[in-house]
C-alpha cells in the first residue's frame, strides 16, 4: 500500500469531521484488524449526514446544500479523491449515521 496516500484519506476524514462539528463535539479515530482486512474509521458526534445526501457523498464534485451555516464548504472533491484511492487499493469505503447522532466514516484495505 501507499501509506502516503492512506495518510492523505485520513487526513480528508478527519478534515471533514472537523468541518461539520463544533468544538464541544468528538471526533474519533481508530484502526483494528479483522481477519485478513485492516479497518479506519473516522466518527463524529454532530448532527450526522441528510439522508438525500448519504448516497451521492462520494460523487466528484458533490456538496451538501444542508451543511451548517459555518461549516466550511468545499469543491466537493475530498470524499470521491478518498474513495478513488481506497478503491485503487482493493479496498472500500463507507459513511452511515450513528443512532445517536453523528456520522462515520469507515474504509479497509486488504492486511
Amino acid at each position: 500500500m501507499d501509506g502516503k496516500l492512506i495518510e492523505q484519506v485520513l487526513i480528508n476524514l478527519v478534515d471533514n469531521a472537523i468541518k461539520h462539528t463544533a468544538p464541544s463535539d468528538e471526533i474519533n479515530v481508530s484502526v483494528w484488524l479483522d481477519g485478513k482486512k485492516a479497518w479506519f474509521e473516522v466518527s463524529d458526534n454532530r448532527t450526522g449526514i441528510n439522508k438525500d445526501d448519504l448516497p451521492k457523498i462520494f460523487d466528484m464534485f458533490y456538496v451538501s446544500n444542508n451543511s451548517r451555516a459555518d461549516a466550511r464548504q468545499g469543491i466537493g472533491l475530498g470524499l470521491a479523491i478518498c474513495k478513488s484511492i481506497v478503491n485503487y487499493h482493493g479496498g472500500e469505503i463507507y459513511a452511515k449515521n450513528n443512532s445517536a447522532g453523528g456520522a462515520t466514516f469507515r474504509f479497509y484495505l486488504n492486511a
